[in-house]
């Protein structure tokens, strides 16, 4: 779910991604550990029913 959320591009942070944003300040490393990925804003998904694959 992260990792969708994360996957947006948003205006307010200069058309970067959370992900684009967290891996230049926390490095890929720590992300890999904390099992979050990078998914193409074409991919996001934002629907209930991402809740149901995560169970």
């Amino acid at each position: 779910m992260f990792s969708h959320i994360n996957g947006l591009i948003r205006a307010k942070q200069n058309n970067k991604t959370g992900y684009e944003l967290a891996k230049a300040y926390l490095g890929e490393s720590f992300l890999t550990a904390m099992n979050i990925r990078y998914i193409p804003p074409e991919d996001v998904t934002l629907k209930p029913s991402l809740f149901n694959t995560l169970k």
